[in-house]
């Protein structure tokens, strides 16, 4: 999704035409979804929604089978798979809205030069949203999910834990960034949390908007998005303890999932042990090791 522009309607209205097709799957998201979440984007929206079918190979990015378009409210859709995409773009229309003369989807928002900011890690929380609410919604879901921005909603899993669940799925269905930037940046600092979405953006276009993608910046990348949320969570562990909140049997526990973390970063970079490649990994894991012995 490049362009972010949305056709609003003042009206917030839950019924629907029944010529309208797919009018099922909005009543089914909204059933699900009204108990749980603000949902007055999501009804403003709908009212100019429009849900196409199109050839695969007309899609704006090739490997994906769905696209929500912003300029037109518009969710393109390849044919015979409506039920299994169809969620995922929802999540989409409920989390786009105007806020102070610019429209905002999510985590994926405009920054004041008029830059974009927060695709990756929408893109994987909106999978993961997907994932949690409607994995049951089509037979073929279950094994479609596993390759649906499988790295960016694993960064996303780790960030929630840092985070906590509800608190980022309010963040995310509010459209939100500014919010999730503060709480971030209590275990770092701002600069590093901006720096930490710009890198979940940068993974997201190397890895899923390029024909030939280049691997050693997809693992130089995702290297430095693990260590950051390692970091995090190392700082997190500290506070908590120097302020007494968890016991030491505690904080140990979050230092060996820091150690996990490192460990399993390292297993996923070993086809790309190159020379460069050891001396960015020595770096980073100094870094965090001179911590934890802090």
């Amino acid at each position: 999704m490049e362009k972010w522009r949305i056709k609003q309607s003042p009206v917030v209205k839950d019924e629907f035409d029944d010529s309208v097709e797919y009018k099922q799957c909005i009543y089914d998201f909204i059933n699900k979804m009204k108990h749980k979440h603000d949902l007055s984007a999501f009804y403003r929206n709908i009212k100019t929604l429009e849900i196409i079918p199109i050839d695969k190979f007309k899609l704006p990015i090739q490997s994906a089978s769905a696209g929500y378009n912003i300029d037109f409210n518009t969710i393109l859709y390849e044919e015979g798979r409506l039920n299994i995409d169809i969620m995922h773009e929802l999540f989409h229309v409920a989390t786009t809205k105007e806020l102070d003369d610019r429209f905002i989807s999510g985590f994926y928002q405009i920054t004041d030069n008029n830059k974009t900011i927060g695709i990756g890690l929408n893109e994987g929380y909106t999978a993961l949203m997907d994932e949690r609410y409607f994995i049951d919604y089509d037979p073929n879901k279950l094994e479609n999910s596993k390759n649906v921005y499988s790295i960016e909603k694993y960064i996303c899993i780790l960030l929630e834990g840092l985070i906590g669940e509800e608190e980022m799925e309010d963040y995310y269905m509010d459209a939100n960034l500014h919010d999730l930037v503060v709480e971030i940046s209590e275990y770092s600092d701002r600069r590093s949390a901006h720096y930490f979405i710009q890198l979940v953006d940068k993974y997201y276009k190397e890895r899923e908007t390029k024909k030939h993608p280049n691997a050693l910046t997809i693992c130089r990348t995702y290297s430095k998005i693990i260590y950051f949320i390692a970091e995090c969570y190392l700082t997190k562990a500290k506070m908590l303890y120097n302020n007494r909140t968890i016991s030491r049997e505690d904080y140990e526990t979050y230092v060996d999932y820091v150690k996990w973390l490192l460990d399993q970063n390292l297993h996923y970079h070993k086809i790309f042990r190159s020379r460069k490649m050891s001396k960015d990994f020595d770096g980073l894991n100094k870094t965090v090791e001179n911590k934890i012995k802090k």
